[in-house]
Protein backbone atom coordinates (compact mmCIF):
# COMPACT_ATOMS: atom_id res chain seq x y z
CA UNK A 1 0.00 0.00 0.00
CA UNK A 2 1.43 3.51 -1.01
CA UNK A 3 2.00 5.89 1.62
CA UNK A 4 -0.77 7.57 1.16
CA UNK A 5 -3.39 6.94 3.72
CA UNK A 6 -6.34 5.19 2.20
CA UNK A 7 -10.02 6.85 2.42
CA UNK A 8 -11.84 3.28 3.90
CA UNK A 9 -10.65 0.48 5.33
CA UNK A 10 -12.86 -2.38 5.17
CA UNK A 11 -12.68 -5.01 8.36
CA UNK A 12 -13.17 -8.48 8.13
CA UNK A 13 -12.83 -10.35 11.36
CA UNK A 14 -13.20 -14.42 10.77
CA UNK A 15 -13.14 -18.15 12.62
CA UNK A 16 -13.43 -21.09 11.09
CA UNK A 17 -15.53 -20.30 8.13
CA UNK A 18 -12.94 -20.24 5.28
CA UNK A 19 -15.49 -21.31 2.46
CA UNK A 20 -17.39 -18.53 2.88
CA UNK A 21 -14.11 -16.09 3.76
CA UNK A 22 -12.22 -17.07 0.50
CA UNK A 23 -15.06 -15.71 -1.89
CA UNK A 24 -15.94 -12.71 0.13
CA UNK A 25 -12.63 -11.73 0.00
CA UNK A 26 -11.89 -12.82 -3.77
CA UNK A 27 -15.14 -11.15 -5.08
CA UNK A 28 -13.94 -7.83 -2.84
CA UNK A 29 -10.56 -7.58 -4.43
CA UNK A 30 -12.22 -8.11 -7.58
CA UNK A 31 -12.83 -4.20 -7.21
CA UNK A 32 -10.06 -2.19 -8.61
CA UNK A 33 -10.09 1.01 -6.59
CA UNK A 34 -6.79 1.75 -5.13
CA UNK A 35 -8.01 4.28 -2.40
CA UNK A 36 -9.31 1.35 -0.08
CA UNK A 37 -7.60 -1.63 2.87
CA UNK A 38 -9.04 -4.72 3.60
CA UNK A 39 -7.62 -6.17 7.27
CA UNK A 40 -8.62 -9.88 7.16
CA UNK A 41 -8.26 -10.61 11.07
CA UNK A 42 -8.09 -14.44 11.00
CA UNK A 43 -8.85 -16.25 14.03
CA UNK A 44 -9.29 -19.29 13.13
CA UNK A 45 -7.38 -22.46 13.84
CA UNK A 46 -5.04 -23.53 12.06
CA UNK A 47 -6.26 -26.43 9.74
CA UNK A 48 -9.10 -23.89 8.65
CA UNK A 49 -6.82 -20.25 8.52
CA UNK A 50 -6.54 -18.15 5.54
CA UNK A 51 -2.85 -17.94 5.58
CA UNK A 52 -2.27 -20.43 2.22
CA UNK A 53 -5.02 -17.67 0.64
CA UNK A 54 -3.40 -14.67 1.61
CA UNK A 55 -0.07 -16.10 0.34
CA UNK A 56 -1.18 -16.57 -3.29
CA UNK A 57 -2.71 -12.91 -3.38
CA UNK A 58 -0.46 -9.86 -4.38
CA UNK A 59 -2.10 -7.30 -3.77
CA UNK A 60 -0.99 -4.22 -1.72
CA UNK A 61 -4.32 -4.24 -0.79
CA UNK A 62 -5.12 -6.80 1.95
CA UNK A 63 -3.17 -6.92 5.03
CA UNK A 64 -3.79 -10.16 6.73
CA UNK A 65 -3.27 -10.64 9.98
CA UNK A 66 -2.44 -14.42 11.20
CA UNK A 67 -4.21 -16.92 13.59
CA UNK A 68 -2.29 -16.05 17.45
CA UNK A 69 -1.36 -18.89 19.79
CA UNK A 70 -4.75 -18.91 21.16
CA UNK A 71 -8.17 -18.60 19.72
CA UNK A 72 -8.79 -14.78 20.74
CA UNK A 73 -12.50 -13.55 21.87
CA UNK A 74 -14.79 -11.68 19.42
CA UNK A 75 -13.77 -8.23 21.06
CA UNK A 76 -10.40 -9.45 21.08
CA UNK A 77 -9.89 -10.03 17.63
CA UNK A 78 -12.01 -7.45 16.44
CA UNK A 79 -10.04 -4.98 18.22
CA UNK A 80 -6.67 -5.70 16.30
CA UNK A 81 -8.39 -5.45 13.00
CA UNK A 82 -9.67 -1.96 13.97
CA UNK A 83 -6.17 -1.21 15.62
CA UNK A 84 -4.36 -1.86 11.84
CA UNK A 85 -6.29 0.74 9.76
CA UNK A 86 -4.75 3.35 8.43
CA UNK A 87 -8.12 4.55 6.16
CA UNK A 88 -9.91 7.99 7.32
CA UNK A 89 -13.11 5.72 7.53
CA UNK A 90 -13.07 2.00 9.08
CA UNK A 91 -16.17 -0.47 8.16
CA UNK A 92 -16.27 -3.98 9.69
CA UNK A 93 -18.12 -7.13 8.17
CA UNK A 94 -18.27 -10.63 8.87
CA UNK A 95 -16.61 -12.94 6.70
CA UNK A 96 -20.13 -14.10 4.73
CA UNK A 97 -21.23 -10.56 4.36
CA UNK A 98 -19.66 -8.25 1.37
CA UNK A 99 -19.16 -4.68 1.24
CA UNK A 100 -19.79 -2.05 -1.63
CA UNK A 101 -16.06 -0.38 -2.21
CA UNK A 102 -17.83 2.00 -4.50
CA UNK A 103 -19.38 3.67 -1.50
CA UNK A 104 -16.09 5.79 -1.50
CA UNK A 105 -17.00 7.88 -4.03
CA UNK A 106 -19.76 9.51 -1.64
CA UNK A 107 -17.41 10.40 1.24
CA UNK A 108 -15.93 13.22 -0.47
CA UNK A 109 -19.71 14.39 -1.54
CA UNK A 110 -20.93 14.33 2.15
CA UNK A 111 -17.69 15.58 3.96
CA UNK A 112 -18.02 18.73 1.33
CA UNK A 113 -21.58 19.27 2.52
CA UNK A 114 -20.40 18.67 6.49
CA UNK A 115 -17.14 18.06 7.68
CA UNK A 116 -18.77 16.45 11.43
CA UNK A 117 -20.60 14.03 10.40
CA UNK A 118 -18.73 11.09 11.50
CA UNK A 119 -21.11 8.78 11.57
CA UNK A 120 -22.69 6.70 8.48
CA UNK A 121 -25.45 3.91 8.01
CA UNK A 122 -27.18 2.54 5.02
CA UNK A 123 -30.03 0.27 4.19
CA UNK A 124 -28.39 -3.14 5.04
CA UNK A 125 -29.32 -6.10 2.57
CA UNK A 126 -30.11 -9.88 4.35
CA UNK A 127 -29.18 -12.46 2.51
CA UNK A 128 -29.47 -15.79 3.30
CA UNK A 129 -26.42 -18.42 1.43
CA UNK A 130 -27.92 -21.20 -0.39
CA UNK A 131 -26.70 -23.77 2.55
CA UNK A 132 -28.51 -21.96 4.84
CA UNK A 133 -31.98 -21.48 3.04
CA UNK A 134 -34.14 -23.54 5.58
CA UNK A 135 -37.02 -21.31 4.62
CA UNK A 136 -37.80 -18.88 1.91
CA UNK A 137 -36.41 -15.17 1.99
CA UNK A 138 -36.09 -11.76 0.69
CA UNK A 139 -34.34 -9.16 0.12
CA UNK A 140 -35.87 -5.79 1.55
CA UNK A 141 -34.59 -3.28 -1.07
CA UNK A 142 -35.31 0.46 -0.28
CA UNK A 143 -35.68 2.49 -3.36
CA UNK A 144 -34.65 5.72 -2.71
CA UNK A 145 -31.16 7.50 -3.29
CA UNK A 146 -31.25 10.02 -0.43
CA UNK A 147 -28.94 10.71 2.22
CA UNK A 148 -30.25 12.44 5.24
CA UNK A 149 -29.39 13.45 8.71
CA UNK A 150 -30.14 11.64 11.55
CA UNK A 151 -31.05 13.27 14.61
CA UNK A 152 -29.35 12.15 18.08
CA UNK A 153 -32.74 12.11 20.09
CA UNK A 154 -34.20 10.17 17.54
CA UNK A 155 -31.35 7.52 17.48
CA UNK A 156 -31.69 6.99 20.67
CA UNK A 157 -35.35 6.50 20.88
CA UNK A 158 -34.80 3.75 18.21
CA UNK A 159 -32.14 2.09 20.12
CA UNK A 160 -32.82 2.73 23.49
CA UNK A 161 -36.49 2.92 23.31
CA UNK A 162 -37.24 -0.05 21.10
CA UNK A 163 -39.06 2.35 19.11
CA UNK A 164 -40.35 0.93 15.76
CA UNK A 165 -38.15 -2.59 16.16
CA UNK A 166 -39.13 -5.11 14.59
CA UNK A 167 -37.36 -8.12 16.63
CA UNK A 168 -33.94 -5.98 17.00
CA UNK A 169 -34.01 -2.15 16.99
CA UNK A 170 -34.16 -0.16 14.02
CA UNK A 171 -31.55 1.79 14.64
CA UNK A 172 -28.79 2.11 11.51
CA UNK A 173 -25.73 3.14 13.39
CA UNK A 174 -22.67 0.59 14.36
CA UNK A 175 -19.20 0.47 13.33
CA UNK A 176 -20.35 -3.12 11.91
CA UNK A 177 -22.26 -2.43 8.45
CA UNK A 178 -21.92 0.66 8.88
CA UNK A 179 -18.97 3.97 8.49
CA UNK A 180 -17.23 5.81 11.30
CA UNK A 181 -14.50 8.12 10.75
CA UNK A 182 -11.10 7.50 12.12
CA UNK A 183 -10.77 10.18 14.35
CA UNK A 184 -13.97 9.03 16.24
CA UNK A 185 -12.96 5.10 16.83
CA UNK A 186 -9.60 6.87 18.14
CA UNK A 187 -11.71 9.24 20.76
CA UNK A 188 -13.99 6.07 21.51
CA UNK A 189 -10.70 3.72 22.53
CA UNK A 190 -9.31 6.38 24.50
CA UNK A 191 -12.94 7.28 26.13
CA UNK A 192 -13.58 3.52 27.20
CA UNK A 193 -9.96 2.39 27.15
CA UNK A 194 -10.48 -0.21 24.49
CA UNK A 195 -12.22 -0.82 21.00
CA UNK A 196 -14.59 -3.65 22.11
CA UNK A 197 -15.02 -4.49 25.98
CA UNK A 198 -18.71 -6.80 25.23
CA UNK A 199 -19.27 -9.69 22.99
CA UNK A 200 -22.06 -8.22 21.30
CA UNK A 201 -19.81 -5.78 19.60
CA UNK A 202 -22.51 -4.61 17.24
CA UNK A 203 -25.27 -3.29 19.51
CA UNK A 204 -22.04 -2.24 21.77
CA UNK A 205 -20.78 -0.15 19.55
CA UNK A 206 -24.47 1.73 18.53
CA UNK A 207 -24.68 2.09 22.47
CA UNK A 208 -21.40 4.07 21.85
CA UNK A 209 -21.72 6.16 18.85
CA UNK A 210 -25.01 6.99 20.43
CA UNK A 211 -23.64 9.12 23.10
CA UNK A 212 -20.28 9.95 21.37
CA UNK A 213 -20.49 10.55 17.22
CA UNK A 214 -20.82 14.25 16.43
CA UNK A 215 -23.50 13.73 13.70
CA UNK A 216 -25.24 10.72 11.71
CA UNK A 217 -26.27 10.50 8.44
CA UNK A 218 -27.89 7.48 7.29
CA UNK A 219 -28.23 6.29 3.32
CA UNK A 220 -31.00 5.03 1.83
CA UNK A 221 -29.04 2.88 -1.01
CA UNK A 222 -27.49 -0.43 -0.28
CA UNK A 223 -23.81 -0.37 0.40
CA UNK A 224 -23.41 -3.51 2.31
CA UNK A 225 -25.51 -7.23 2.50
CA UNK A 226 -25.29 -8.90 5.87
CA UNK A 227 -24.82 -12.63 4.56
CA UNK A 228 -25.78 -15.83 6.50
CA UNK A 229 -24.73 -18.48 5.87
CA UNK A 230 -25.19 -22.36 7.65
CA UNK A 231 -22.21 -21.62 10.20
CA UNK A 232 -22.78 -18.35 11.30
CA UNK A 233 -24.21 -17.74 14.40
CA UNK A 234 -26.88 -15.53 12.55
CA UNK A 235 -28.79 -18.89 11.06
CA UNK A 236 -29.42 -20.00 14.38
CA UNK A 237 -31.44 -16.55 15.05
CA UNK A 238 -34.62 -18.69 14.48
CA UNK A 239 -33.57 -22.17 16.18
CA UNK A 240 -33.42 -21.53 19.68
CA UNK A 241 -31.64 -24.33 20.92
CA UNK A 242 -28.94 -24.12 18.45
CA UNK A 243 -28.76 -20.66 19.32
CA UNK A 244 -28.17 -21.39 23.54
CA UNK A 245 -26.02 -24.30 22.14
CA UNK A 246 -23.70 -21.69 20.38
CA UNK A 247 -24.20 -19.12 23.53
CA UNK A 248 -23.12 -22.33 25.78
CA UNK A 249 -20.00 -22.84 23.63
CA UNK A 250 -18.69 -19.30 23.44
CA UNK A 251 -18.81 -19.24 27.33
CA UNK A 252 -16.56 -22.33 27.38
CA UNK A 253 -14.55 -20.86 25.19
CA UNK A 254 -14.08 -17.42 26.63
CA UNK A 255 -15.51 -17.09 29.59
CA UNK A 256 -18.66 -15.64 31.04
CA UNK A 257 -17.30 -12.12 29.74
CA UNK A 258 -18.84 -8.28 30.26
CA UNK A 259 -22.65 -9.82 29.66
CA UNK A 260 -22.78 -11.67 33.06
CA UNK A 261 -20.58 -9.20 35.28
CA UNK A 262 -22.16 -7.35 38.68
CA UNK A 263 -23.80 -5.20 36.50
CA UNK A 264 -26.14 -7.50 35.09
CA UNK A 265 -26.24 -10.52 37.33
CA UNK A 266 -30.11 -9.14 38.68
CA UNK A 267 -31.18 -8.24 34.83
CA UNK A 268 -33.32 -10.89 34.05
CA UNK A 269 -32.75 -10.17 30.37
CA UNK A 270 -30.25 -11.38 28.48
CA UNK A 271 -28.68 -14.26 25.30
CA UNK A 272 -30.76 -16.95 27.15
CA UNK A 273 -34.05 -15.30 25.72
CA UNK A 274 -32.99 -15.07 22.46
CA UNK A 275 -32.03 -12.36 19.96
CA UNK A 276 -33.50 -9.08 21.60
CA UNK A 277 -33.27 -10.16 25.05
CA UNK A 278 -29.51 -10.36 23.75
CA UNK A 279 -29.54 -7.07 22.50
CA UNK A 280 -31.26 -5.63 25.97
CA UNK A 281 -28.93 -6.83 27.94
CA UNK A 282 -25.93 -5.18 25.69
CA UNK A 283 -28.12 -2.38 26.48
CA UNK A 284 -28.52 -2.77 30.11
CA UNK A 285 -24.67 -3.68 30.43
CA UNK A 286 -24.20 0.18 28.76
CA UNK A 287 -26.13 1.81 30.79
CA UNK A 288 -25.12 0.77 33.77
CA UNK A 289 -21.81 0.97 33.41
CA UNK A 290 -21.43 4.04 32.34
CA UNK A 291 -24.32 6.07 33.70
CA UNK A 292 -26.76 6.16 30.75
CA UNK A 293 -29.99 6.78 31.83
CA UNK A 294 -33.11 6.29 29.11
CA UNK A 295 -36.50 4.75 30.44
CA UNK A 296 -39.79 4.25 28.37
CA UNK A 297 -37.96 0.91 26.66
CA UNK A 298 -40.18 -1.51 28.59
CA UNK A 299 -43.79 -1.77 25.98
CA UNK A 300 -41.59 -1.31 22.79
CA UNK A 301 -39.08 -4.55 23.84
CA UNK A 302 -42.12 -6.49 25.50
CA UNK A 303 -43.50 -6.74 21.21
CA UNK A 304 -39.71 -7.15 19.82
CA UNK A 305 -39.57 -10.14 21.96
CA UNK A 306 -42.78 -11.23 21.24
CA UNK A 307 -41.81 -11.06 17.67
CA UNK A 308 -38.35 -12.57 18.38
CA UNK A 309 -40.17 -15.74 19.69
CA UNK A 310 -42.73 -15.59 16.07
CA UNK A 311 -39.62 -15.67 14.01
CA UNK A 312 -38.51 -19.18 15.27
CA UNK A 313 -39.37 -22.26 12.78
CA UNK A 314 -40.03 -24.91 15.08
CA UNK A 315 -42.56 -25.80 17.86
CA UNK A 316 -40.75 -27.33 20.50
CA UNK A 317 -38.27 -24.11 19.94
CA UNK A 318 -40.46 -21.82 19.92
CA UNK A 319 -42.69 -23.20 23.54
CA UNK A 320 -38.69 -23.04 25.34
CA UNK A 321 -37.56 -19.31 24.27
CA UNK A 322 -41.48 -18.69 24.97
CA UNK A 323 -41.76 -20.18 28.41
CA UNK A 324 -37.77 -18.85 29.19
CA UNK A 325 -39.11 -15.04 28.39
CA UNK A 326 -42.26 -15.86 30.09
CA UNK A 327 -40.43 -16.54 33.70
CA UNK A 328 -38.04 -13.00 32.90
CA UNK A 329 -40.96 -10.98 32.13
CA UNK A 330 -42.49 -12.39 35.76
CA UNK A 331 -39.40 -11.99 37.44
CA UNK A 332 -39.21 -7.88 36.45
CA UNK A 333 -40.88 -4.96 37.84
CA UNK A 334 -43.79 -7.17 39.86
CA UNK A 335 -44.51 -8.96 36.37
CA UNK A 336 -46.07 -5.94 35.21
CA UNK A 337 -45.32 -6.72 31.39
CA UNK A 338 -46.31 -10.20 31.61
CA UNK A 339 -49.92 -10.13 30.45
CA UNK A 340 -48.36 -8.04 26.99
CA UNK A 341 -46.49 -10.94 25.81
CA UNK A 342 -48.97 -13.45 23.79
CA UNK A 343 -46.92 -14.69 20.65
CA UNK A 344 -48.53 -17.30 18.59
CA UNK A 345 -46.50 -19.35 17.21
CA UNK A 346 -46.93 -19.88 13.18
CA UNK A 347 -44.93 -22.60 11.35
CA UNK A 348 -42.80 -20.90 9.06
CA UNK A 349 -41.82 -24.43 6.67
CA UNK A 350 -44.92 -23.73 4.08
CA UNK A 351 -44.49 -19.99 4.03
CA UNK A 352 -43.70 -17.81 1.14
CA UNK A 353 -41.69 -14.47 1.60
CA UNK A 354 -43.16 -11.77 0.39
CA UNK A 355 -41.86 -10.63 -2.55
CA UNK A 356 -42.69 -7.15 -5.14
CA UNK A 357 -43.34 -3.26 -3.99
CA UNK A 358 -44.70 -2.32 -1.11
CA UNK A 359 -44.23 1.67 -0.54
CA UNK A 360 -41.02 2.35 -1.07
CA UNK A 361 -39.12 -1.09 -0.77
CA UNK A 362 -38.54 -3.90 -2.96
CA UNK A 363 -39.04 -7.03 -1.93
CA UNK A 364 -36.83 -9.16 -4.06
CA UNK A 365 -36.31 -13.54 -3.97
CA UNK A 366 -33.07 -14.24 -2.46
CA UNK A 367 -32.55 -16.77 -4.64
CA UNK A 368 -32.10 -14.81 -7.96
CA UNK A 369 -27.95 -14.87 -6.28
CA UNK A 370 -25.67 -17.49 -4.61
CA UNK A 371 -23.61 -14.65 -2.74
CA UNK A 372 -24.02 -11.69 -1.10
CA UNK A 373 -21.70 -10.23 -4.36
CA UNK A 374 -24.09 -11.38 -6.94
CA UNK A 375 -26.99 -10.07 -4.91
CA UNK A 376 -25.41 -6.50 -4.22
CA UNK A 377 -24.60 -6.68 -7.61
CA UNK A 378 -28.33 -7.53 -8.60
CA UNK A 379 -29.69 -4.75 -6.85
CA UNK A 380 -27.46 -2.22 -8.03
CA UNK A 381 -29.20 -2.35 -11.77
CA UNK A 382 -32.21 -1.31 -9.70
CA UNK A 383 -31.25 1.76 -7.76
CA UNK A 384 -30.07 5.46 -9.40
CA UNK A 385 -26.36 5.49 -10.46
CA UNK A 386 -24.42 6.50 -7.20
CA UNK A 387 -23.57 9.44 -8.51
CA UNK A 388 -27.53 11.19 -8.27
CA UNK A 389 -27.30 10.61 -4.62
CA UNK A 390 -29.68 13.53 -3.58
CA UNK A 391 -28.29 14.84 0.08
CA UNK A 392 -31.18 16.41 2.28
CA UNK A 393 -29.48 17.80 5.16
CA UNK A 394 -27.71 20.95 6.03
CA UNK A 395 -24.72 21.70 4.65
CA UNK A 396 -23.23 24.34 7.40
CA UNK A 397 -20.87 23.14 10.03
CA UNK A 398 -22.18 23.42 13.54
CA UNK A 399 -21.03 23.28 17.22
CA UNK A 400 -21.13 19.48 18.01
CA UNK A 401 -23.34 19.06 20.97
CA UNK A 402 -22.52 17.77 24.16
CA UNK A 403 -23.62 14.15 24.69
CA UNK A 404 -23.60 13.89 28.59
CA UNK A 405 -23.76 10.73 31.09
CA UNK A 406 -26.40 10.99 33.44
Amino acid sequence: MPDRRPRLSLCIPTRNRPACAQRTLVDLLGNPRGDVEIIVADNSDAALSLAALAQTIDDPRLIYLPPTDRALSMPDNWTRAVAACRGDWIVVIGDDDFFDLDMVGCLDAIEARATDVDCIGWNRLSFAWPDSRRIPGNMALQLGNRAAETPRAQFFDRLFGWRGASHVPSSAYSIYHGAVRRDLAERIAGRYGRLFEHAVVDYEWSCKLAVDATRFLYVERPFSVAGVSAESNSAAAGDFTRSQANYRAMIAEHGVGEETSDRTKDFPFGPHLGVAGCILGVQHWFKQKYGVAYEGWQENFVKALVRDCENGDGRDGFDQQAAACRSALAAFEDGRWLAEFRPCYRSRKQAQALTGLRGRTLYIDETVADTPAQALQFTRQIVEPLDRLTFLFEPADRSPPTASFA
